[in-house]
């Protein structure tokens, strides 16, 4: 049985989750680009609400931010001030935020990307682990759903 091909789904400012496929995170940031505009960028509370869907329950997906290995985290004592947006390479311009406790850790010499989970925490993971992910094309938020 082969499986049925992936389609992609928009829900107007609400988002859904994308698998298949499994990406690494700057795979993911391709296939968003080439297909949108990037990996999703959130600048308030209400965007993340949007993510609090079942289909999110167990997952922790990419979505645009990353940490700037050419900030001076070190150098400034925080790390949450290197983390960057794909869509602008700037943090948020709203100063939001919504890291999960004792979220971003300290990693050093690694580069790390940001996962979002069903209650709209943010996590910090090695950006070369296969994740689902969300795209955005400036108005809406993409996933990508198996089936029909």
């Amino acid at each position: 049985t082969t499986s049925p091909p992936d389609v992609d789904v928009l829900y107007h400012k609400s988002p859904v989750i994308t698998s298949p496929p499994l990406f690494h995170w700057a795979n993911a940031q391709r296939y968003c680009r080439d297909k949108y505009k990037d990996l999703a960028t959130f600048e308030s509370m209400e965007d993340i609400q949007k993510l609090k869907r079942p289909i999110l329950a167990t997952a922790q997906v990419w979505i645009g931010l990353r940490d700037d290995p050419k900030s001076w985290k070190e150098n400034l004592g925080n790390a949450k001030n290197s983390w960057r947006w794909s869509t602008t390479g700037k943090p948020s311009s709203t100063g939001y935020s919504s890291w999960a406790n004792g979220q971003p850790k300290k990693f050093k010499d690694k580069l790390y990307c940001s996962t979002v989970n069903n209650r709209g925490k943010m996590y910090d993971a090695s950006c070369g682990l296969k994740r689902k992910f969300i795209c955005f094309d400036g108005k809406n938020f993409f996933y990508k759903l198996p089936g029909n």
